[in-house]
Order: structure tokens, then C-alpha cells, then sequence
């Protein structure tokens, strides 16, 4: 009886260290063919980072990123370009401001813009210039060499508002240039515009003539440059002729201009 009860036990230790013995050996192997496969692996990972950073996707917002910093910095060149244009402008300006003004002996005020409204039928610029400046209504202003562009028409202490030639309330007496004749009313229309009325027949107007201020207001020397002829418009049985009138610079662009005052008097700078 007592066999008979070894034997099973016996066998059943056997077969408990069997699988035990085949567990162990079966976790050796496997730890062997991970190791073995280890480098495999990593390659094979390494490959898919590199092609998953090429994906269709990923480029495309590579590229709109890029895309987005070239607009940036292209947008920024062109500020800094237009910045620069803008000073070659005022510093060429002022060089003939001054060759003007010495030349011509008027005495002057030089203002800055500080405000513009050139929309619609208002055609008007605020300067940092007034009252304490001795400026009156009615003065003169002009940019560059002597180029007439409007008169003050508001004033405060510190600040005046210049009315533009093309103003739909301007209105300025002309001459051709080199004629001191009356030749016709500068009237403004507004949207940077002006038409020349009130013109004899008899007058003879071509495309491109210069016209220049007659010189019958008080406050406006006569023979500053004003505007260009573009068009002359009627026939030789209208009792008068008209003509469209370009100025001789860009109005929306001002930044500098010269107020002429009647006498020499201290700013007050």
C-alpha cells in the first residue's frame, strides 16, 4: 500500500520539475531572440520616425509654415523699403525747400503734417504749426521748389489746417507760366482733382502747359508752380474753355511743406 502511494507522488515531482525545467529554458530562449532581434528592431523603428517625418501631412504643414515665415519676412522688407522711399522723398524735398527759400528771399515756416483728409470732396492737411508761429489765413504753402499746394485757411495756437488746391471749396486765380495774364480760376472738384475755369477762348491752353499762381491774393506771391494741363475741353463757340489740371505732386503723400509768410518775423523756436 505504502508503494503504491509513492509512486504517484514521485511521478508527480518528476513532472513538476519537467515543466519547471522547460519553462526556464523555453524564458532563456526567448530572452535570446530579443536580444538577437534588438538591433533589428531599432532600425526598423528609426526608419518608420524617418518616414512618418516625410508623410504627406506633415509636410504640407512644414512647408505652410515656411511659407508663412518667408510672407513675414517679405511683408517686413517692404515696410522698411517704403520707409525708406519716404525719406529719400522728404530729404530731396527739403534740399529744394531750401534752394527755393534762399533763392527766392520769402520768409518761411516749415511745418510737419500731422493729419490728412483727402477723401471724397475734402482735400485738407493739419500741420504742427499756428498762431504762435505768427501764421495767418490766407499764407501760402508749398513743398519742394516753391510747388504750390494750398493755403491756411483754420488756425489754432499750435496747429493750422492747410486747404489743398484740389478741395472742393479751393479756389485760386492762375497764370500760364511765364505770363504774369490772368488766365482762368483753379477750382477744386475733390478726389484729388481740379479743373482750370473761366479760360478765353481766345487763350491758347496745350496738354502739359504749367500753370502758375496769378499773384492777386494779398497773402500768395504770384509765379509758384501749381499744376500741369492734362485736357482742355471746349470749342470756339463756348464762351470759355476749361481745362482738368493735374498737380505737380502726389497731395496724399505730404509730410513737409513750407508756410510763406508776408514778413520776416521769429517763429519763436
Amino acid at each position: 500500500m505504502r508503494e503504491s502511494k509513492t509512486w504517484p507522488m514521485i511521478l508527480g515531482i518528476l513532472a513538476f520539475l519537467l515543466l519547471f525545467g522547460i519553462a526556464g529554458w523555453s524564458l532563456k530562449v526567448e530572452g535570446f531572440i530579443q536580444w538577437m532581434t534588438l538591433p533589428v528592431v531599432r532600425a526598423v523603428s528609426s526608419a518608420a520616425a524617418a518616414v512618418g517625418s516625410l508623410w504627406p501631412g506633415d509636410r504640407l504643414s512644414a512647408n505652410r509654415h515656411a511659407t508663412k515665415i518667408l510672407e513675414e519676412r517679405q511683408a517686413a522688407l517692404a515696410v522698411d523699403r517704403a520707409r525708406l522711399i519716404a525719406l529719400e522723398e522728404e530729404n530731396r524735398l527739403l534740399r529744394e525747400q531750401a534752394g527755393f527759400l534762399s533763392s527766392s528771399g520769402y520768409e518761411s515756416v516749415v511745418a510737419r503734417v500731422i493729419s490728412r483728409d483727402v477723401t471724397g470732396p475734402r482735400a485738407r492737411l493739419l500741420i504742427d504749426r499756428g498762431l504762435r508761429d505768427h501764421l495767418e489765413r490766407g499764407q501760402a504753402v508749398t513743398v519742394g521748389a516753391g510747388m504750390f499746394v494750398g493755403k491756411i485757411v483754420e488756425l489754432n495756437e499750435r496747429v493750422s489746417t492747410v486747404e489743398l488746391i484740389t478741395d472742393e471749396n479751393s479756389r485760386l486765380a492762375v497764370s500760364i507760366a511765364g505770363n504774369q495774364t490772368l488766365v482762368g480760376v483753379l477750382e477744386g472738384r475733390g478726389n484729388g482733382t481740379a479743373v482750370l475755369m473761366y479760360v478765353p477762348v481766345s487763350a491758347s491752353l496745350v496738354r502739359d502747359q504749367l500753370l502758375t499762381t496769378a499773384g492777386t491774393e494779398e497773402k500768395i506771391p504770384a509765379h509758384l508752380p501749381v499744376g500741369l494741363i492734362n485736357a482742355v475741353n471746349g470749342s470756339l463757340s463756348d464762351p470759355f474753355l476749361t481745362a482738368t489740371v493735374e498737380p505737380l505732386i502726389s497731395l496724399q503723400r505730404l509730410s513737409l511743406v513750407s508756410v510763406l509768410r508776408p514778413s520776416a518775423q521769429d517763429p519763436g523756436l
